[in-house]
């Protein structure tokens, strides 16, 4: 006798060409989130910043170090240029390397030709 399920079936059965195009999506999708391509390119630019020598590493071993320029950051991109969506403070990075990203192009653009006042923990 059979089974409920096997009476049910398993939903519709896949067929050697649907499997290979739905692992294809699934690898196209993982690559979108693993590069820094952030989907549909927005006509203008990135929303991603990066910027160098924002601090040193005697700085970056101070306690609250990374949370304080992190809301400094925030503070002065989203005054000065737009909405910020995310600051990450890179404090082992001998280089003082901070990404900041933008909710849109525009405002990564207009941050790049500003001169940001950071007051640094």
């Amino acid at each position: 006798s059979r089974s409920r399920r096997e009476e049910e079936g398993d939903g519709p059965k896949l067929t050697d060409n649907s499997k290979a195009i739905g692992q294809k999506k699934l690898r196209k999708r993982n690559n979108v989130k693993l590069s820094w391509a952030e989907g549909t390119a927005e006509v203008g630019g990135m929303k991603i910043v990066v910027i160098k020598n924002v601090f040193g590493l005697e700085e970056a071993s101070e306690p609250e170090f990374k949370k304080e320029l992190s809301e400094d950051l925030l503070a002065e991109c989203s005054k000065r240029c737009g909405h910020v969506d995310k600051v990450t403070v890179f404090e082992r990075n001998p280089e003082g390397v901070v990404a900041v990203k933008f909710k849109d192009a525009e405002a990564a653009e207009k941050s790049v030709h500003c001169r940001l006042r950071i007051s640094n923990p």
